[in-house]
């Protein structure tokens, strides 16, 4: 009796390859035709976008993303074509979003945060007649919610996260080399900080923060060797930056992560760890020159009456400035992203995420936010911190709502990518996570 033939097994589809690979083309196109026409450009690349949803997915062009932001900044050398390549990219993003499959009500919440970013997007644009300017700024930020849903809805089909944050985490590799190699050979900004493919060392190390939180839960998780390494590549990278802020909310993130997820002498060690690199970079000409600045801060009221010595001085009188605008709108505050151009007393950002949202915002404004961000809590802390989304998840949380207190972490495009990409494969994770044993 004949054995029957033996199954062969299917090509795969390569429907989503072809289609991405269209739409890349159809971006770098209209990048290039900017020039000529800009809206009809924007408005070509939204069609392309459009018609290449089916085809596409959410994972491809939310990794494109990310990936691309990591070098957006590099405006100098990228050129204006990178710039209206993430703006065409993230039309795309905000557009997948809505129709990405969901389960739960993460679609409107989704359409809620659209709408509430627009009326205070258009209340800063009547009153300050940038229409233009503002709608950018309303993509910018619509993107970042509509990243986290594209994981949110990846994470939902994928069962487990750890490829997934291992993709993107690749996606600040180079950036990180970068900032090794600027600081290994001179090239730094001021103050000798390294700032990678970025714009400034605050962004660089805030990106570098994240990415080593996500690192490391991996890393604790699996103990894998490559996990290790993506440990050491960022670690090292954050030093490079010099940033305090981010140095903060890397150290609160990581006592974060060990309280999750170790227990005993495992915590014990690892915090010895932490403890012992901070003194390493305080007692060293890299950090010791940054820490001895802040000696000479007197206190607020000092710097509020003009005493400037220092950054932390200089950032507590800009703030008691943009308080002071507050004041004369307490109540809707001055409109989403106002303080990136037109309300700068000092002449540049308010460099606290706190201040930001109560002058943007006002205090409508600033109690839907801080209602948003109990709700993400809870939302993060239902995950079992025995598992890698629950320990992921709260480690970020955390480490943004301390990076937010002297930074403008909300300006940093991609830091805040990655954050709600990282937030977002978090709340998707497949609840089998949930009955998975607690590491030792």
């Amino acid at each position: 009796m004949r054995e029957p033939a033996p199954t062969r097994r299917p090509w795969p589809s390569l429907a989503p390859l072809a289609g991405f690979a269209g739409l890349t083309a159809a971006y770098v196109s209209t990048s290039f035709g900017v020039v000529v026409a800009p809206q009809v450009a924007l408005i070509a690349a939204a069609a392309v976008s459009g018609l290449a949803l089916v085809a596409v997915g959410a994972w491809a062009p939310l990794v494109t993303l990310l990936s691309v932001r990591m070098f957006g900044d590099v405006g100098a050398i990228v050129g204006h074509v990178a710039t209206f390549a993430v703006g065409a990219l993230a039309v795309a993003i905000v557009a997948l979003a809505l129709v990405a499959p969901l389960q739960g009500r993460g679609r409107s919440v989704l359409v809620t945060i659209y709408t509430l970013l627009a009326l205070s997007v258009g209340w800063a644009a009547v009153g300050y007649g940038d229409a233009s300017g503002f709608a950018r700024e309303w993509l910018r930020l619509g993107s970042v919610a509509a990243l986290a849903i594209l994981a949110l809805s990846v994470a939902q089909r994928a069962g487990s996260i750890e490829r997934l944050l291992r993709i993107a985490l690749a996606t600040a590799v180079i950036p990180a080399f970068v900032a090794l190699a600027q600081f290994g050979t001179g090239h730094v900004a001021e103050q000798g900080r390294a700032y990678g493919t970025f714009s400034h060392p605050n962004a660089a190390g805030a990106v570098f923060a994240f990415a080593l939180l996500i690192s490391l839960a991996l890393a604790l998780r699996t103990r894998r060797p490559l996990d290790w390494s993506f440990v050491l590549l960022f670690c090292a990278a954050v030093f490079t930056t010099r940033s305090l802020g981010s140095l903060a909310a890397t150290m609160i993130g990581v006592l974060a992560l060990t309280h999750f997820r170790l227990r005993g002498v495992k915590r014990g060690l690892l915090f010895a760890g932490i403890v012992g690199a901070l003194l390493v970079f305080a007692l060293s000409p890299i950090g010791a020159e940054r820490v001895s600045e802040l000696q000479s801060t007197t206190s607020y009221s000092a710097a509020a009456q003009g005493h400037i010595t220092n950054s932390l001085d200089w950032r507590f009188l800009n703030w008691h400035l943009l308080l002071g605008v507050w004041r004369e709108h307490p109540l809707f505050g001055t409109g989403q992203s106002s303080t990136r151009e037109f309300v700068q007393p000092l002449g540049t950002l308010p460099h606290n995420e706190y201040v930001r949202v109560l002058v943007e915002g006002g205090v409508v404004g600033a109690l839907v936010v801080a209602f948003g961000f109990l709700c993400l809590i809870r939302a993060v802390w239902r995950r079992p911190s025995s598992t890698l989304a629950g320990s992921v998840g709260r480690a970020l949380v955390i480490a943004v709502l301390v990076d937010g207190v002297a930074d403008n972490l909300f300006n940093y495009t991609p830091a805040i990518y990655l954050v709600a990409v990282g937030i977002g494969l978090a709340l998707g994770a497949s609840r089998v996570e949930a009955r998975e044993e607690a590491p030792a």
